[in-house]
């Protein structure tokens, strides 16, 4: 019974590192999208700096 016991904790554990948590993913996916955002106003705002010039 308690080998039981460990092995199902083990597995429970494990299990819970393997995926990590959807709020860790939502904050990492926001921060993606938000440096993405900004890269592409860069690019957009240099393109249409050099037109102007």
């Amino acid at each position: 019974m308690r080998q039981t016991l460990i092995d199902q904790w083990h597995r429970e554990t494990t299990a819970a590192q393997a995926a990590p948590p959807i709020l860790q993913q939502c904050v990492t996916g926001a921060i993606r999208g938000a440096l993405l955002g900004l890269v592409l106003l860069a690019v957009i705002f240099l393109i249409g700096w050099l037109g102007l010039l």
